[in-house]
């Protein structure tokens, strides 16, 4: 048989923890005639015949394949090369039989030798035909000196990202060297610099918005024991600044010819919105500030800078440039309402009294005519600090015509009333998510090892709600990270529970196990459980990751030494359809409304399409329902701020017990609902 081909190595392939069949494209007449090394980023080694993998079509001219006993993880990858021992055990007797066979064999064997050695060659470091000794002497030198430094080179690969960087400020660099005694007198401040750095961002804050900070220090005074005549600078003093009286421990404003306490006045905020054309630059407001820095300002929910951005003439506001076209302008006039005065001894006689002796609309906090909320003039801001403040005295508020609930109280939640509802976390209304069928009925039994292929521990015992175990082949602390048991499905499951009993002995139970779905080229983990207990049925609930096909339970925890890990059941469930839906109870307004506005606090577990995933409905009689188009304004931290529009309420029957009501699209997803806040526009 001759040797047609010119290849002594097949591979490298990449596994993914499920193949164990990998070809190799040569001939060989002895199995022992291969090397196959396994490799991963830790190194390499050298797979043993019979213990590691077995060996067939031996003597094929097309090669064959050998089949490993544990199939490698995508993190490893087999490589096969040829490997004839440098032996010649062929010998001819002098006038004895000469078998052609024999001869041929014996040529082959030495040509897959060459071969071999080429394939070992041309993985070697080589110099040109054309140079000298003393050219190969000193590459062998440079090597040698290379080998002498990998310390030094590691250290700067390592670095070579600031390598590059100092690279390209070489001459910031060479500035830096022509200044290094002003380095030397900074080095005793170290720790005040590292206190600096630390609060870059403040410092940056505080650069950006130096105006701002400067026109404090100039209105603020100070503590002082007494009204003040001047400002700090000398100056003469301006409406609204303010001191702090140290004697009566009060603060007080500036008026226009006299100091007030502040503690004696009632806060007094008048909002309107406008919309901008790209033409217009004044609005009226509805009440005139004292001065252009009692206006708050946003464009779009960007608050802009008094004097800089926009003046005010009287109830006139004045952009120093038009607002762009269908830009949302809101504002809010900051105002102090008369002093508090304390009436002369028997000056009050009972005709100086009315039914509202002290005025409650001019001393509570107004959010304006059109709606306090997310569309509305007082915005997204004050509905915040109205769900702030349920949230402090853990009931609903109501704020003029704004209602705000933090749901640490739920009487204002029509709970009997809704579907697939979870409130068993204080404070936060759940998507309570139901869950299908077990899917493990259907399918194909997957497992890394199995201590035996007897009934008594096949994989099958695991799904099929029998009293028998499977057990894997690995014991203790070898099970961690490598033993699992799962499901190939005929298709793709979208699984967001799973269940685990493991009821054999304590020995053979696991405290953690990590739920991980197989996507086309690795396992990802989709969920686990760390408190995992013998005879107890565990539970773990995925997030929505999507639908695959392959599906299993890795153990991440090991068991007792000298144990199989050992499970008696495991349930696979989708997320049953369905949909939530929860309403408030009536709410209090005061008029009939003729808009409303939302802003809802939500923390997603699964990514969220607004209007589809989750949906607000609006009602003015309690009973007729408009839905509100939900967009995103913000993101803190976890949790989403969803606006929404005003939505336009005279359409619904009359009435002033408006309410909303919350839904979840008909796809299973998971969010929590944090606080809501209404405003009501008439």
């Amino acid at each position: 048989m001759t040797v047609p081909s010119n290849v002594a190595r097949s591979g490298p392939y990449t596994g993914n923890g499920v193949t164990t069949i990998f070809n190799y494209g040569f001939r060989i007449v002895d199995e022992g005639h291969l090397t196959v090394y396994l490799s991963q980023d830790s190194g390499e080694e050298i797979l043993t015949l019979g213990d590691d993998y077995s060996v067939s079509n031996v003597g094929d001219v097309a090669g064959g394949h050998i089949t490993a006993t544990v199939p490698p993880t995508a993190a490893q990858q087999i490589t096969i090369l040829r490997n004839v021992p440098n032996t010649q055990e062929t010998d001819l007797e002098n006038q004895g039989a000469f078998f052609a066979e024999t001869i041929e064999r014996a040529l082959d064997l030495g040509v897959m030798r060459d071969q071999q050695m080429s394939e070992r060659l041309d993985r070697a470091l080589t110099v040109p035909p054309t140079a000298s000794a003393d050219a190969l002497n000193n590459l062998i030198s440079d090597v040698l000196r290379l080998a002498e430094s990998v310390d030094s080179i590691d250290t700067v690969a390592s670095i070579a990202g600031n390598v590059t960087a100092v690279a390209g400020i070489a001459a910031d660099v060479t500035t830096v060297a022509g200044v290094t005694g002003d380095i030397a007198a900074v080095l005793p401040f170290t720790d005040e610099i590292t206190a600096v750095a630390g609060v870059a961002g403040d410092v940056a804050i505080v650069a950006d918005n130096i105006a701002d900070v400067q026109n404090f220090a100039d209105v603020y005074q100070g503590a002082k024991a007494a009204d003040p005549t001047l400002r700090n600078d000398g100056t003469a003093l301006h409406v609204g600044d303010l001191y702090f009286n140290s004697v009566i421990q009060q603060m007080k404003m500036r008026g226009a010819a006299v100091w007030t306490s502040v503690s004696d006045q009632a806060l007094n905020i008048s909002t309107k919105s406008f919309v901008g054309n790209g033409a217009a630059t004044a609005f009226a407001l509805s009440v005139a500030p004292v001065t252009v820095r009692n206006l708050v300002v946003t464009l779009n929910g960007v608050v802009k800078t008094p004097v800089t951005d926009y003046t005010v003439d009287g109830l006139t506001l004045i952009f120093t440039v038009a607002p762009g076209n269908a830009v949302k302008i809101d504002t809010w006039v900051l105002a102090i309402t008369a002093e508090i005065a304390v009436p002369a001894a028997g000056s009050v006689t009972a005709t100086s009294i009315t039914d509202d002796p002290i005025g409650l609309t001019a001393i509570r906090l107004k959010l304006g005519a059109d709606g306090g909320s997310g569309g509305g003039a007082g915005g997204t801001t004050v509905s915040l600090l109205a769900l702030a403040l349920s949230e402090a005295t853990s009931n609903p508020v109501v704020l003029g015509e704004m209602f705000a609930d933090a749901f640490k109280s739920l009487g204002m939640v029509d709970v009997a009333g809704a579907t697939m509802l979870d409130t068993s976390e204080a404070g936060l209304l759940k998507v309570g998510l139901g869950y299908g069928a077990d899917l493990t009925t259907v399918g194909q039994a997957i497992a890394g090892s199995e201590a035996s292929t007897g009934a008594a521990h096949d994989m099958g015992n695991a799904f099929d709600n029998g009293s028998g175990s499977w057990f894997s082949a690995e014991t203790g602390a070898a099970t961690a990270a490598v033993s699992y048991i799962g499901q190939t499905f005929p298709v793709a499951r979208r699984v967001r529970r799973v269940t685990i009993l493991q009821n054999f002995t304590p020995g053979n139970t696991a405290t953690g196990a990590w739920v991980q779905y197989y996507n086309g080229s690795t396992w990802v983990i989709a969920g686990s459980n760390s408190a995992l207990v013998f005879n107890v049925k565990g539970v773990i609930d995925l997030p929505d990751v999507g639908a695959w096909q392959n599906w299993r339970v890795l153990n991440a925890s090991g068991v007792v030494a000298g144990n199989s890990w050992a499970v008696n059941e495991i349930e696979m469930m989708e997320g049953a359809t369905g949909s939530m839906i929860v309403a408030s109870q009536l709410l209090p307004s005061s008029q009939q409304p003729t808009g409303i506005s939302a802003v809802l606090r939500v923390v997603p577990t699964d990514a969220l399409t607004l209007n589809t995933d989750i949906f607000l409905d609006v009602s003015r009689d309690g009973v007729t329902w408009t839905q509100a188009v939900l967009a995103l304004g913000f993101v803190d931290g976890g949790t989403s701020i969803l606006t929404t529009n005003i939505v336009n309420v005279t359409g619904q029957p009359a009435g002033n017990t408006p309410r909303w009501r919350i839904r979840s699209g008909v796809t299973p997803k998971s969010y929590k609902i944090d606080g809501i806040a209404l405003g009501f526009a008439q």
